[in-house]
């Protein structure tokens, strides 16, 4: 490398950044933002994704963003992200994390002026050689959920049945995990639980809290296998 400023995009649509200090990206599960760009010294720009449908400007989650950013050099840095054509209006505050292997932490961010689509300004601090991910949502990759799911089916193989009910329009399996008491008798009710049909969604967070309480030995969940669930 000779110093200059290295600019590697993605030709269709600009979904990663690099440069000698720098890398960002959107390009993996759960990632979303395009026209990633530097517009100043650790200043950078990235335009959030709106929904494939119409959209409600007076819904936090008719957008969503979340790159992931790895501080190349061998230095601290504070870096601001501006998050640009975003399609709603009406709110003064903005809400950013960042997360940190499993620990997500709010991050400062303000609203900036603009005659047009709403957006707003990010402050994080990345050590040297650090990964962190940006993000407006606490998100959960599809992958991770099947994974735990199949953990989960193969640790209470006496209760619990992993299946599968189609597949989302980008090709994920949609899991359905069946609990029941084997055991029990006579006719079964049947509960359907279901969470997330879209990434920005934590939904799925709930839904493994419900299985948890279900394969404890709590009265209540005793009571409820018996009758059987789906989840």
């Amino acid at each position: 490398m000779d110093g200059k400023e290295i600019v590697m995009e993605n030709v269709v649509s600009g979904r990663q950044y690099i440069d000698k200090e720098t890398q960002i990206t959107s390009e993996f599960e759960c990632g979303n933002g395009e026209h990633i760009r530097r517009i100043g010294p650790d200043h950078f720009a990235v335009d959030a994704r709106r929904d494939w449908g119409t959209g409600d400007p007076y819904n936090m989650m008719s957008w969503y963003f979340c790159v992931k950013v790895r501080n190349r050099s061998n230095r601290a840095r504070a870096l601001k992200f501006d998050v640009q054509a975003i399609n709603h209006s009406g709110h003064n505050e903005a809400y950013v994390w960042a997360k940190r292997g499993d620990i997500w932490d709010r991050v400062p961010a303000e609203v900036l002026p603009t005659e047009d689509d709403w957006a707003f300004r990010a402050m994080v601090q990345v050590d040297a050689k650090e990964t962190v991910y940006l993000s407006n949502s606490f998100w959960y990759p599809p992958s991770e959920m099947v994974k735990w799911l199949t953990d989960i089916a193969e640790k209470h193989s006496d209760l619990c049945t992993l299946g599968r009910i189609g597949q989302t329009a980008q090709g994920r399996p949609i899991p359905v995990l069946t609990i029941s008491d084997s055991g029990a008798s006579g006719d079964k009710k049947r509960i359907l639980v279901t969470a997330s049909p879209q990434g920005s969604e934590i939904g799925a967070w709930a839904c493994r809290y419900v299985i948890e309480l279900l394969l404890g030995d709590d009265p209540f969940a005793v009571e409820v296998k018996k009758g059987g669930w789906w989840m």
